[in-house]
């Protein structure tokens, strides 16, 4: 949703500043997709901020470049059983036009989010298959 370039609407009384409610049912998907991320953030808290892994197809190997297509990270998280236990988590992005392999950290991982990939729940070593444009959530 627009502002049309003003990042300060707070004092509009106006279609800037208003939520398009009636849009809600037409996005139904959007909405769905938010909820199930904002779950899974809560499900993974940070143990410590600031402790992020970053990676790149490969771990520990990013790329900064202005030209990337890819990100890739990995954070310790607060053990629950909300999480099932879950010590780490490891997130790919691909936003390059053809898929990618990203080589996972050792171990075991289980797929928590999968945009445009395989169904979660699922376990996953050694590497994942990112098609163009998709993101995966993994624990373990």
């Amino acid at each position: 949703r627009t502002k049309r370039g003003n990042n300060n609407t707070w004092c509009r009384d106006d279609e800037l500043s208003s939520f398009p409610w009636e849009q809600v049912k037409a996005r139904r998907d959007t909405l769905h997709l938010t909820k199930r991320l904002i779950a899974l953030r809560k499900a993974f808290p940070f143990a410590e901020k600031g402790h992020i892994l970053w990676h790149g197809t490969e771990p520990g190997k990013p790329d900064h470049s202005w030209t990337s297509h890819t990100l890739a990270w990995e954070y310790p998280t607060v053990p629950s059983e909300e999480n099932g236990y879950a010590a780490r988590v490891y997130a790919a992005a691909n936003m390059y036009s053809e898929p990618l392999a990203f080589t996972l950290p050792r171990g075991r991982w289980r797929l928590q989010f999968s945009a445009r990939g395989p169904e979660s729940g699922e376990e996953v070593s050694g590497s994942i298959e990112c098609p163009p444009g998709s993101v995966f959530i993994l624990s373990k």
